[in-house]
């Protein structure tokens, strides 16, 4: 067990209907939670939750929660399909609370929007703050495995670029990489039209149980029997990430993502994560950071952290780039520093496989323009006001099969007030902007 382990195990957040395969953050204050039987007669749905984070600051009734609290608000009826993977994208303001949802379903992805903010007013004796919600459509469904009936999808990310149109890549055990114009789905959504991708590429003759777009939007890591590089206009390979630290005879790649070190920088980090082939009660795993050079097509290896009697099942890379989630198949959870790989936290947090993990954001995403302050650059507003989670330096939501979602939160540092530097900040922007009021 790695050192500084927390012997408490963290505060339940949410229960769910049926066992969870993926959680994923929406906007500031919510999460959804996909998963299900399947097809089986069991008795067991399908579909997504939506939970609303709150300590219910406000009661009518009953006193505030002493921690964070998932209220399910919503929810995503998927008959008899399993939620397998999914990913969300903004496509429109923060505050308009407009997403695109993608799914995994069987063999299909099938695509959500949100079309802004709602009020569920089934329960009045609650307040209203604790009952926002969204409003689900269905926009549409591409057919992304072509591997006959027991084939399935089993990975999906938006390209998260600049780069137009807006793009989605699935993987699957069919072993092809499929990247879509999601902006077509979304915009044309006749359902007699025949998708077919923009590009594909066959990354192995097994399945593909990852893949991310890089920042930039020009490549694609892909987790199969190797975990590799490729270009995602073209579908050619770049490299293969190997070294001898890690040799392939007995360790396989788990996960593969890429991470913002330095934006400055030519080159592009991964956060990378392997598991020992054959499974012993001495078995251990890699956790590790990996620079790709563009110019020369090489990798090579920052930093290097073994983990003993683990094994890797999920991973997450936080918004602000800076730590590294880490779900493990005895139920524990870890965070690290995605520089160093240092451990701020480990905990025995479900009594089975975590199947995945999720980071929270610190602040109120979907704020109007009060409250938000040009970055250098002058491209985008950047939010200062404290969200639900600000009173930790780290929050993360973690599922398994256990039905129970848990929130995982490192401290600040001691001495570090995080009440009184939100408000002193709140309060700055608030005079900024009555006195940028006053002089327009």
């Amino acid at each position: 067990m790695p050192l500084f382990a927390s012997s408490k195990g963290p505060p339940a957040l949410a229960e769910s209907l049926y066992p969870s395969y993926v959680v994923k953050s929406l906007g500031s204050r919510h999460i959804l939670i996909g998963g299900g039987g399947g097809a089986a007669r069991t008795g067991v749905g399908n579909g997504i939750e939506l939970f609303l984070l709150s300590y219910n600051s406000f009661p009518k009734i009953g006193a505030p929660y002493e921690t964070l609290k998932g209220k399910k608000t919503g929810q995503i009826d998927t008959e008899t399909r399993s939620v397998m993977n999914l990913d969300a994208v903004a496509v429109g303001p923060l505050d308009s609370g407009k997403y695109l949802l993608a799914v995994g379903e069987d063999d299909c992805c099938y695509f959500y929007e949100t079309l802004g903010f709602d009020v569920v007013s089934d329960e009045p004796t609650v307040d209203v703050p604790s009952q926002l919600s969204y409003n689900f459509k269905p926009v549409g469904k591409v057919i992304t495995i072509q591997d006959g009936p027991k084939g399935y999808q089993k990975c999906v990310r938006f390209d998260r670029s600049p780069a137009k149109p807006l793009r989605v890549a699935t993987g699957g055990t069919d072993g092809y990489v499929r990247i879509w114009n999601a902006h077509d789905i979304f915009q044309n959504r006749d359902p007699t039209i025949e998708r077919r991708p923009i590009m594909e590429f066959l990354a192995e003759n097994s399945e593909v149980n990852e893949l991310d777009f890089s920042f930039c939007g020009s490549m694609i890591v892909t987790v199969t029997k190797e975990i590799q590089i490729w270009s995602s206009q073209k579908g050619n390979r770049f490299v293969v990430l190997e070294t001898p630290q890690i040799p392939k005879q007995t360790y396989v790649g788990r996960s593969a993502k890429f991470v913002n070190l330095n934006s400055q920088s030519p080159r592009s980090f991964l956060m990378v994560a392997h598991n020992m082939r054959q499974q012993t009660t001495k078995s251990n795993c890699y956790l590790s950071v990996w620079v790709f050079d563009h110019e020369k097509k090489e990798v090579r290896v920052l930093e290097l952290k073994e983990l003993k009697q683990e094994r890797v099942i999920t991973t997450t890379v936080s918004a602000c780039q800076n730590y590294y989630g880490v779900g493990f198949a005895k139920g524990t959870v870890g965070v690290f520093t995605t520089r160093e790989l240092q451990q701020l936290y480990y905990c025995e947090a479900h009594s089975n496989t975590v199947t995945s993990v999720e980071f929270l954001p610190r602040r109120t995403l979907d704020t109007s323009i009060m409250g938000r302050i040009e970055q250098s650059g002058g491209q985008n507003l950047q939010t200062f006001l404290p969200g639900v989670t600000s009173e930790s330096l780290v929050s993360l939501v973690s599922i398994s099969m256990d039905l129970v979602a848990r929130i995982n939160q490192v401290a600040y540092p001691s001495g570090f007030s995080t009440t009184k530097y939100w408000f002193k900040a709140s309060l700055l922007i608030f005079v900024l902007y009555l006195f940028l009021w006053a002089i327009l």
